[in-house]
């Protein structure tokens, strides 16, 4: 899980320095290496960390803002299996999303992207109410 959880940080630190620049993806690496709470939060097995290390994804893909369904898809993987309150962390990239597409007069671009988003994470709810009705995971 510490793996993991050092590789979100990795590739949101990437995107950051190249797509906000290289300030941004510093304060970013400060914040991380001085933060105590990531270093306990980063191995424990808790949905709070399973919500963080997709968050941390979602964030870095709309940082990108090429892969926005992605983004999406994985605030809603944060939600679904891990903490259901992560959802409100991406009010701001969807409303964001929104500015950018109305002053850029590409409201059908938003519509799409709302509605890839609403798919995909369906679909997410979908496999995951599949694979727990079918007893995959093994209660302890």
């Amino acid at each position: 899980m510490a793996v993991f959880c050092a590789y979100c940080e990795t590739r949101l630190y990437r995107v950051l320095a190249k797509h906000r620049g290289p300030i941004a993806a510093n304060i970013f690496l400060c914040s991380m290496c001085f933060s105590t709470g990531m270093f306990q939060a980063a191995s424990s097995f808790l949905p709070s960390s399973f919500a963080m290390y997709f968050t941390m994804l979602g964030m870095a893909y709309f940082a990108e803002q090429a892969s926005q369904v992605k983004g999406i898809s994985c605030f809603a993987i944060a939600a679904l299996l891990g903490w259901p309150f992560s959802i409100a962390m991406a009010v701001p990239y969807v409303l964001s999303t929104f500015y950018q597409c109305v002053s850029a007069s590409r409201l059908s671009y938003f519509i799409g992207f709302l509605v890839r988003g609403l798919l995909s994470s369906i679909a997410i709810l979908v496999l995951f109410m599949h694979i727990q009705i079918n007893g995959i995971f093994i209660q302890g």
